[in-house]
């Protein structure tokens, strides 16, 4: 027979229990306070210091005492898997704090002080995260709802076309008050391909452009009004694409979770900003969001889909594929990887064959209709910006040990003499700009980076970090204005633009960069917060072993993979299509974990 705690047992549990709620409050408190400063100066050292002195500290441990003792409350059994994820996540975020203000990992290693440092500020990131991702993993584990209620067709119009409202109503002060719309650098450079102004080449996706300049023709002698009409028709695909997702995600997780994703798409700045912006991302990213909705219905249904649905998987992967030169690496591997889910193999074959058709027209349209058309491809740099990264500041770190040969075959690649000046750690413009090598001189650029890789790993790894801490490190994001853009790029190829209100822009740009300010609601609009969305729902995942739902977060892996070898580490931009897949990927992953009330599993 079992007989109660005795008092004086309780009292020690409780006892306990206390300690360890104020002593990691103080742990925490202390990492998340403590910041590394740029050096002040060319010489400077890095500084070490609290943020805002003791009243942050102090905050943060009256915050954080109630928040461990709700996490903390009852005991249970470690869990590797979300112990694992922690670990990752607080070297991630130390090192991506130190990198933001040395460029290096010097100031953690500089002392052994520095170094204890280091390791309390690990311990103290540890505890929190991994108390938040226990207590979310067990949630998952004891969640046992029913089946969200099914809609009837006219409800799910019904919710799309008021999804669809809301959305547009969101985003129509971008709109209004930014008129024509942020001309970017690119989207000019484009208008001036399409109109011969500059050379034709595939450095921009040569459709995009087309559709750009096309549309921008709409607008007759008024070149200001075709680029609002291509702004209107980026923004109505996007508010459909998104409205879509908020349908799908009703379906899988409930309404709660459906106007959660409506409110993130309708207030954050990030959508309504690009929403006016002259750029070929944001049509891309609603096309992507279209072909991801649809790959998540793929694995819903095992396969057993409308026709309709496998002809727009072709439709939006082909699209996803001209539209942006790295986004057949992003759906070319989900589609082959759909071929696993159906039972039939004629299914399976089919799936497969939409992949294998969206690589064919891809390479169709690149490799004959360009060429035919005078439209030369795009340059090779782009693929190597990591590498010539990590050349530049091997140059710039070990200049005294190079060969009189090693600097002619960099020099055959790259403008040596530049590198010492064209160096930018988080962004390879300057670098990748000088490329002006030719196959045979890459050749014996490409076995030269090799061993000096080989030779200092260490500059390599600085280098790499440099160029992706920022789709890892909560907050950041490249650039002063909160990722989003509000101006108007410089006349160029005879084409000047201007904003009707450039008051009305000017309000917009100062929301978006209080917005990106705000905490909390900053992390809403920054890259490093999908990236860990994506590695906890793919934990969540692996943990219940649920292999076949794991495709539907292949896709944004591929597209964090690219982020990370992209020019610029934290753009906002480069992550806009994990941005509009990520709601859509958690709810599917609450409806593969959560028992149907048969007490099975979805999926």
């Amino acid at each position: 027979m079992l007989t109660p705690p005795s008092v004086g047992t309780h009292q020690r549990q409780l006892g306990l229990l206390w300690t360890k709620i104020l002593l990691y409050s103080l742990l925490t408190s202390l990492a998340l306070s403590v910041e590394y400063l740029p050096a002040q100066g060319a010489s400077g050292p890095i500084r070490l210091e609290i943020q805002g002195g003791s009243i942050v500290f102090f905050v943060l441990f009256c915050a954080l005492v109630p928040a461990y003792r709700f996490l903390l409350s009852s005991a249970c059994v470690l869990l590797p898997s979300a112990a694992l994820v922690s670990i990752f996540f607080s070297l991630f975020l130390l090192f991506g704090t130190c990198f933001e203000a040395a460029d290096s990992a010097a100031p953690i290693f500089s002392s052994p002080s520095c170094l204890v440092l280091a390791g309390v500020m690990i311990l103290g990131y540890f505890l929190f995260f991994y108390s938040l991702t226990a207590a979310l993993f067990r949630w998952l584990d004891s969640r046992c709802l029913p089946e969200c209620s099914s809609l009837s067709p006219a409800q799910r119009r019904r919710f799309f076309l008021i999804s669809f409202g809301i959305i547009l109503l969101g985003w129509l002060p971008y709109l209004i008050l930014c008129y024509p719309g942020s001309v970017t650098y690119d989207g000019l450079y484009q208008l001036g391909q399409f109109s011969g102004q500059a050379p034709a080449t595939n450095h921009h996706p040569w459709l995009s452009t087309l559709l750009m300049g096309w549309i921008v023709g709409l607008g007759g002698d008024n070149p200001a009004r075709g680029v609002f009409f291509y702004v209107m028709f980026q923004s109505l695909v996007c508010t459909a694409a998104l409205a879509g997702v908020c349908w799908q995600i009703r379906l899988l997780a409930g309404r709660t979770a459906a106007l959660l994703s409506l409110a993130f798409f309708t207030l954050v700045p990030t959508f309504g900003g690009y929403a006016q912006m002259f750029v070929k991302d944001t049509l891309f990213y609603g096309i992507f969001a279209v072909f991801f909705l649809l790959a998540v219905e793929f694995l819903r249904r095992r396969g057993v889909c409308h026709p309709v649905i496998w002809a727009a998987l072709l439709l939006t992967g082909v699209l996803c594929a001209l539209l942006r030169n790295n986004g057949l690496y992003l759906v070319v591997p989900t589609l082959l990887c759909l071929a696993f889910v159906p039972r039939a193999l004629s299914r399976r074959v089919g799936i497969a064959g939409v992949g294998v058709g969206v690589l064919a027209l891809y390479l169709c349209f690149n490799q004959l209709c360009l060429p035919a058309l005078g439209v030369e491809p795009g340059s090779v740099r782009e693929m190597l910006s990591l590498p010539f990264q990590q050349t530049a500041r091997y140059v710039r770190t070990y200049s005294q040990e190079l060969t009189e040969e090693e600097i002619a075959v960099i020099d055959r690649v790259l403008d040596y003499e530049s590198l010492f000046t064209a160096y930018d750690p988080r962004v390879s413009d300057g670098v990748k700009n000088t490329y002006h090598g030719d196959s045979e001189a890459l050749k014996d650029y490409l076995a030269l980076w090799v061993r000096q890789g080989l030779r200092h790993p260490g500059v390599y790894l600085e280098a790499a970090w440099n160029a992706m801490f920022g789709y890892f490190l909560p907050g950041y994001r490249y650039g002063p204005f909160g990722g989003n853009y509000f101006f108007m790029q410089e006349p160029n190829y005879g084409m000047e633009f201007e904003f009707l209100r450039p008051n009305g822009a000017n309000l917009m740009d100062q929301f978006s960069r209080l917005w990106s300010r705000l905490p909390g609601l900053g992390l809403l609009n920054a890259p490093a917060t999908f990236s860990w969305l994506l590695i906890l729902c793919t934990a969540a995942l692996l943990r219940r072993r649920r292999w076949r739902a794991l495709i539907a977060a292949l896709p944004l892996w591929l597209a964090l993979a690219i982020c990370c070898v992209s020019p610029v580490n934290g753009l906002v931009r480069y992550m806009l299509p994990s941005m509009a897949a990520t709601p859509l990927l958690m709810a599917y992953t609450l409806y593969v974990l959560t028992p149907n009330s048969q007490g099975g599993f979805h999926g």
